[in-house]
């Protein structure tokens, strides 16, 4: 099947169900495919040590091959989303399309289906490099204070919560970074002037 065709549900489980099946619980810590971290990682940051442990996750704790499908289809993601010019970006939607026909799972299909659907915002993002990132921030830290206030029944004080808690974050950010600035204008060698230079001569 090729990639965005219509697809109905086969009833196919995906790598955490399966693990529930094969393992009898889900992703524990001690489980070499959820230790570390490597899974989230970028791949071409791994170190030589990591890579050999991803190896072994995938050749003793993937007997389905899930697991690592799954993986090569995020990593084919990120080389899409780090792509700077549409033609590059449309070559790696490609090989994204390669590696999902590949994978053949639904959550796979599910995503692929997404990234087609959006790729008109995508192509924007590969142009402009801008996202709604801070948008979503603000929004997560306007949630925040409600939940830590256990809602409120003034809104008012709530619309007025807001605005400090920006500034006091603002605030907090400009110190650190004068004391960053701070903190290498220090690092910076010392120039001094020999009494028998020709600088020091007056004029």
């Amino acid at each position: 099947m090729a990639p965005g065709a219509a697809r109905e549900p086969d009833g196919h489980q995906g790598p955490p169900t399966r693990r529930a099946e094969t393992k009898g619980h889900r992703g524990r810590k001690d489980d070499l495919a959820w230790a570390h971290r490597l899974l989230l990682r970028a791949g071409d940051r791994l170190s030589e040590r990591a890579v050999y442990r991803l190896d072994r996750v995938f050749a003793h704790d993937d007997p389905t091959g899930e697991i690592g499908a799954a993986w090569g289809v995020k990593e084919r993601v990120r080389m899409l989303l780090a792509c700077t010019d549409l033609d590059a970006a449309d070559t790696a939607r490609g090989q994204l399309g390669i590696t999902v026909l590949a994978a053949d799972m639904p959550e796979t299909w599910r995503l692929w289906e997404t990234i087609h659907d959006w790729w008109d915002e995508i192509e924007t993002l590969i142009e402009t490099r801008v996202t709604n990132a801070r948008a979503k921030a603000a929004n997560t830290g306007i949630k925040h204070i409600k939940r830590t206030g256990r809602g409120y029944r003034n809104h008012h004080h709530y619309q007025r919560r807001m605005p400090l808690r920006s500034h006091r974050q603002t605030r907090r950010r400009r110190t650190r970074l004068n004391q960053q600035a701070t903190a290498a204008k220090c690092e910076q060698p010392a120039i001094v002037i020999r009494q028998d230079s020709p600088d020091s001569q007056p004029a």
